[in-house]
């Protein structure tokens, strides 16, 4: 099975889960992640990472430093736009 395939089946599994309600969010996370690392996606690895863990702070113990927030956004960005283009595909269909 290629890396692809598995990729694949992670999806289906993570979906399944949620519409069925039968997967936690903790393993649809780390799902996500095997996911990220099995399509070799840095970004994502990064960002799930970050969504699991936690973000770092500053030394200020407050602030998030730049390059994280930058990454979330990023990821936080394009899933909205994807999301956003399904809802307006869907409202053209209907």
């Amino acid at each position: 099975m290629t890396k692809t395939e598995s990729a694949q089946l992670a999806c289906e599994k993570v979906l399944n889960g949620i519409e069925d309600d039968t997967i936690t969010t903790t393993s649809a996370l780390l799902q996500c992640l095997k996911i990220a690392r099995l399509l070799n996606d840095v970004d994502a690895i990064i960002w799930l990472q970050y969504e699991y863990g936690g973000y770092p702070k500053e030394a200020d113990g407050v602030h998030i430093p730049s390059a994280a927030f930058d990454i979330g956004y990023k990821m936080d960005e394009g899933l909205l736009t994807k999301l956003e283009n399904a809802f307006l595909r869907n409202l053209h269909l209907n």
